[in-house]
C-alpha cells in the first residue's frame, strides 16, 4: 500500500497497467484514521482496475484484424470525398507544367 502523511492528511499513490494515481484521503493524518485511510485506497485502486473512474482497459487484437477495421474505417472516412483518380489524371512534368 502507498498510504503516507503530508500537510496534515492521509494521501496514496499507486499504479495500475502503467497509470499513475494520486490522490488525498481527506482524512486527518492520525492512527485512528489510518485504517479508514487504507479502505479509501483499496477501493479507489479496485474502481480504477475495474474501469470505473474512465478508465478503460482496451481489448487486445491482432495485427491483421486491426488492418481491416482501419482499411474499412478510411474506406468510410474518404466516400464522400473524390477520389485518386481526378489526381491520377493530371500529368505533371518535371518543371511543375501541365502536359
Amino acid at each position: 500500500m502507498a498510504l503516507r502523511k503530508a500537510n496534515g492528511k492521509w494521501h496514496y499513490r499507486f499504479q495500475v497497467d502503467g497509470l499513475k494515481v494520486a490522490e488525498t484521503t481527506g482524512l486527518a493524518d492520525t492512527r485512528r484514521n489510518e485504517p479508514r485511510a487504507r479502505m479509501m485506497e483499496s477501493q479507489h485502486r479496485q474502481a480504477v482496475s475495474e474501469g470505473k473512474w474512465g478508465l478503460r482497459r482496451l481489448e487486445q487484437i491482432t495485427f491483421s484484424d486491426a488492418s481491416e477495421l482501419f482499411l474499412a474505417q478510411i474506406k468510410l472516412d474518404h466516400a464522400a470525398k473524390p477520389g485518386l483518380e481526378t489526381c491520377r489524371n493530371q500529368h505533371v512534368q518535371p518543371h511543375g507544367a501541365l502536359r
